[in-house]
């Protein structure tokens, strides 16, 4: 494999790894914190992936009364959702 496709129904995107073709795709990159005092990099698509993961952790916790991990996942969560409203 040395190129890969990505299409949101009118545009494609051609690039050498997925990462950089969803940001041809969709363009400028925001940040959110990953809870280690680094940064990620991300494209509104990833920030959507990060956010659903992150609902799906606090769904899981709730269910097993961890509540911890509920509030870290919903800070996350939060993260993810504010990054992609900021311009």
């Amino acid at each position: 494999l040395k190129r890969v496709l990505v299409s949101d129904g009118e545009r494609v995107a051609m690039e050498e790894t997925l990462s950089e073709a969803l940001i041809a795709l969709f363009g400028e990159t925001r940040s959110i914190s990953d809870g280690t005092n680094s940064t990620i990099k991300s494209t509104d698509i990833e920030l959507l992936v990060f956010a659903n993961e992150y609902y799906e952790n606090v769904e899981k916790a709730m269910k097993e009364g961890d509540w911890s991990s509920i509030g870290d996942n919903l800070e996350k969560l939060g993260q993810a959702l504010k990054a992609l409203t900021e311009e």
